[in-house]
């Protein structure tokens, strides 16, 4: 079984990409190290799959460095250990 997010789309599993950096920033430090990790492995997956271009695009588009920069600098060891 696959997680299920309450988004758009609640029938279908996962998250979109939108939904996980708006995790990235939740209260919850588990949430916001759960979101992390699987930015994460989209960062490490997309340099083998044809999808490439896209997550690149989404990436610059959405601000991923500035999230990346915020976590980093996050004072929740959480957070930083995702």
């Amino acid at each position: 079984e696959a997680l299920h997010h309450h988004g758009e789309a609640p029938d279908k599993p996962g998250y979109t990409l939108a939904e996980l950096c708006h995790l990235s920033r939740s209260a919850f430090p588990a949430q916001r190290a759960q979101a992390l990790r699987a930015l994460a492995a989209v960062y490490t997956a997309q340099r083998r799959t044809p999808l490439r271009p896209r997550v690149v695009r989404w990436c610059v588009e959405a601000d991923t460095a500035v999230l990346t920069r915020l976590a980093l600098d996050d004072d929740v060891a959480t957070a930083k250990d995702a």
